[in-house]
């Protein structure tokens, strides 16, 4: 499979022709054991990634993907699997490597908000110490 965020973004329950294929979410998927709805991507558990799986047709496959919900943002790989199955925990792991993602630059803008926070605190009080004279 693809690494997460190099497929195809789109936003789900949008443009219908070009996504009028058949979909689920990967663990409403027959067979598998995903036994969750999908992977935190920040701390407050606001925002979620869910796998999805898309049916071919003709039975041509299936591909695989993640989406934050209906009418948001959502990515399908070009991997045609074989199985729904296959293709059900593929996008699993891509809906958990793309929940990380977001986990970790939420992580790095929250340090750069609080660094910038202190410097500014620190620049007050130099101006304050030093204009006191």
């Amino acid at each position: 499979p693809t690494e997460a965020g190099k497929g195809k973004g789109f936003y789900l329950g949008e443009k219908p022709g070009l996504f009028a294929l058949r979909w689920e979410y990967c663990d409403e998927v027959a067979g598998t054991r995903i036994n969750h709805t999908g992977w935190w991507a920040d701390e407050y558990q606001d925002d979620k990634f869910r796998g999805l799986v898309f049916r071919l047709p003709k039975s041509r496959g299936f591909l695989a993907g993640w989406t934050m919900g209906e009418g948001m943002a959502s990515t399908v790989e070009c991997d045609i699997y074989d199985t729904e199955r296959e293709a059900a925990y593929a996008a699993d792991s891509m809906a958990e490597s793309a929940a990380a993602k977001e986990r970790e630059y939420q992580a790095k803008e929250e340090a750069e908000r609080i660094a910038e926070e202190e410097r500014e605190e620190a620049e007050e009080l130099t101006a304050a110490l030093c204009s006191a004279d």
